[in-house]
């Protein structure tokens, strides 16, 4: 008796440490959180893909599919504010440098980053050493500390992490999500929330943990997101429906 007791205790052991993440890229998905819609507004963008927030969390920017590709700014509730002179080849990510204040705008097909600033002056492009499918390519754009991150959208569906020298330096295989249609980053944990139009779902990415949240979403054709996370308030764009959705976190459910 004593040793089958024994046993048991073994193979409780073993299985508990069969259960715990180990290694890079571990997935640990922690219960699902509650995301509360608290307000949407119709939006005057034709067909937004991508969003940031601006200059002290007062405002978004988000920019405009193909056939438009431009880049606008509007309030929090949705109303543009200003529209840059600026076109683009095939526009789907953004991110505000609060830090050189300036804008981030990623090119899906070219593969490609351009530095705008706020009014519009194109200060540069990058060429990313990438190869991917011209129209399943970056989708999304965050700048997190000192490193850029920019989701691949699918086929494969990648996170690209870059140095200051727009260099890649390591890549992320994005495991259980069909696209990444937009990204941000939580500076403060140094983690890139992303979301999936396909999936319909936002998600935490760790990078030495992998994905460690989910939240199911209602619609597909989210295509942006940005989140305050001192006011704890999460926008979305969808492209399909001109849109902005503005969520908030809720509790753990069980």
């Amino acid at each position: 008796m004593i040793f089958t007791n024994k046993i048991y205790i073994h193979l409780t052991f073993v299985w508990v440490l069969f259960l715990l993440p180990s290694g890079k890229n571990a997935q640990v998905i922690k219960p699902t959180k509650e995301l509360i819609l608290i307000a949407e507004y119709n939006i005057q963008v034709p067909e937004p893909s991508g969003l940031s927030l601006g200059k002290n969390s007062e405002s978004l920017w988000t920019v405009s599919d193909t056939p438009d590709n431009c880049v606008y700014q509007m309030d929090l509730k949705g109303n543009i504010i200003n529209k840059l002179n600026y076109f683009g080849d095939d526009f789907e990510g953004i991110e505000y440098d609060s830090i050189k204040n300036v804008l981030w705008v990623a090119e899906e097909r070219k593969h490609e980053i351009i530095e705008l600033s706020i009014t519009g002056k194109k200060l540069s492009r990058r060429k990313i050493n990438f190869k991917g499918k011209r129209n399943k390519g970056f989708e999304g754009i965050s700048l997190c500390n000192s490193n850029f991150y920019i989701a691949n959208e699918k086929q494969p569906v990648k996170l690209l992490k870059l140095d200051s020298n727009f260099s890649i330096v390591s890549t992320f295989d994005i495991k259980g999500i069909k696209d990444i249609s937009g990204i941000c980053c939580d500076n403060t944990k140094n983690r890139i929330w992303g979301i999936s139009d396909e999936s319909k779902l936002i998600f935490c990415f760790d990078e030495n943990l992998g994905i460690t949240e989910k939240h199911e979403l209602l619609f597909d054709k989210m295509e942006g997101l940005a989140i305050d996370f001192k006011q704890n308030l999460v926008y979305l764009v969808n492209d399909s429906r001109n849109k902005l959705y503005v969520y908030k976190f809720g509790e753990y459910k069980d």
